[in-house]
């Protein structure tokens, strides 16, 4: 089962809308949506949020048979928690490596382009840069 169908099967036996999990979340049902198609895939911090929302551990969330295996290790909870903590920071760092790395692919093809242009078109580029700057859908944070 991928993530996209367990978090739906999930958000189901919870008993809710998309939209309701959404409203949980502070996100959009379409986002929801979106997760659940499979057509966006979310991060290990979003992924942690959903199961928070519905009140469920993440690793009902990530088909991952290291986690499951931790779940079945006997000796100490507390062991686990850390395990599971550490696999969780090393997931988020996954994360941001592969978010850099699609920064930085971005931004040579944007150079590349910016390459092509002469001054006139250099001006307008950042006059339309500027423009996106300030429109608060396209701001990181």
């Amino acid at each position: 089962m991928t993530i996209a169908e367990r978090i739906k099967t999930a958000r189901k036996a919870a008993g809710l809308t998309q939209n309701e999990l959404g409203e949980r979340m502070s996100v959009s049902g379409a986002a929801i949506g979106q997760y659940e198609s499979g057509k966006r895939v979310p991060k290990v911090d979003t992924l942690q949020r959903i199961a928070n929302a519905l009140d469920i551990p993440i690793t009902d969330l990530v088909n991952s048979p290291l986690l499951q295996k931790i779940d079945s290790y006997n000796p100490d909870t507390d062991q686990k928690k850390q395990i599971k903590d550490m696999i969780k920071e090393v997931a988020v760092t996954i994360q941001e490596k592969r978010d850099a790395i699609y920064r930085r692919t971005i931004k040579t093809k944007l150079n590349e382009d910016l390459d092509k242009l002469n001054d006139t078109g250099l001006t307008e580029a950042g006059k339309r840069v500027e423009e996106l700057t300030q429109i608060e859908k396209y701001q990181m944070g």
